[in-house]
């Protein structure tokens, strides 16, 4: 098939929930880091506990912007720990193995501190790809584990692919928002793509009943530009579709359930897209890459795989298991 004009370069999660602990695990010459939290229909939230004994719950997401908490909870930790200015926090305080670590390329490695409104009733805070920066994290989805690892895991072998990254950086060769792009192969259409951990479907009545999951539940998803998803859905009416299938901000956008994708080498599916408008992801999301995306890769896709993102030497690993 035709590549389109915009691709560059050759080259859901129905689990129910997991929790898994806080425990500090030791693999040959490398030290993993198990972070609290729990694995709910393929989106990882940490939930690490103060030294209060309150547990806070955040969204974490690759493909976010910032680091924060609710002003509700911010106001519960100790005066302490309060940064400089009502509107950030020092990082918190807590219990001894069951913390979360700070990130300094994210003011310093505070907190924004943000109204209730902003984040909902889901979440207590969120942390976006400046707390994930510059480090190595594997999210394993068949496990229903994020791990943080201080070095490459020495259990990396002849089972597992890689694909470069891309990253944007400024005009002194810094790395801006830390987002981190890959290319995949949808039906011979190769698509620059978000590695996006937080990329999330809002379930509608008609969805429902696909999923088998209650309206307005949140599940790991994809996303896909309308010019893409658009060719897809005329060269493939076979697909699985759903018309209105996804709910952001009140209005419904359509589904389609992609046969099969190629990331890594690996052939890997099938993967749910939302649709989204060109400008979501060619014009707003771009201007934070190294060049034009035109989708995400999330849950729907990365449950396939345990996935190693290595920041710094700007590599994604892959092991596909079936989940």
């Amino acid at each position: 098939m035709m590549k389109l004009p915009l691709i560059k370069n050759s080259v859901l999660m129905l689990a129910t929930a997991f929790v898994f602990s806080g425990c500090v695990i030791a693999e040959s010459e490398t030290t993993s880091r198990t972070i609290p939290g729990e694995f709910t229909d393929g989106i990882f939230f940490a939930t690490p506990t103060m030294a209060n004994g309150q547990q806070v719950r955040f969204y974490t997401d690759t493909g976010g912007g910032f680091n924060a908490i609710k002003r509700s909870v911010a106001s519960q930790i100790e005066p302490a720990t309060l940064g400089h200015d009502s509107e950030t926090i020092e990082w918190p305080i807590f219990q001894t193995g069951m913390g979360i670590p700070s990130n300094p390329v994210f003011r310093d490695g505070q907190l924004q501190v943000v109204d209730d409104s902003q984040l909902g009733h889901r979440q207590d805070g969120f942390l976006g790809g400046r707390w994930f920066a510059n480090r190595i994290w594997e999210f394993d989805y068949p496990r229903s584990q994020l791990l943080l690892h201080e070095s490459l895991p020495p259990y990396i072998d002849e089972t597992w692919s890689s694909v470069p990254l891309g990253f944007q950086v400024d005009e002194k060769g810094q790395r801006t928002m830390h987002f981190a792009r890959l290319p995949i192969d949808i039906d011979g259409i190769v698509v620059q793509v978000l590695f996006d951990t937080g990329a999330r479907i809002e379930i509608t009545e008609e969805s429902s009943r696909t999923f088998g999951r209650q309206v307005g539940q949140w599940i790991g998803g994809s996303f896909m530009c309308a010019e893409v998803f658009d060719l897809l859905r005329s060269e493939h009416p076979e697909w699985r579709y759903i018309e209105r299938g996804d709910l952001v901000s009140g209005k419904e956008f359509a589904m389609i359930e992609v046969e099969e994708i190629m990331i890594a080498g690996i052939s890997a599916g099938p993967v749910w897209f939302a649709r989204r408008p060109d400008y979501a992801f060619k014009s707003y999301m771009t201007q934070f890459m190294d060049q034009e995306i035109c989708g995400a890769i999330g849950g729907s896709g990365l449950r396939y795989f345990r996935s190693i993102i290595d920041y710094s030497d700007e590599t994604l690993w892959l092991q596909q298991i079936s989940p």
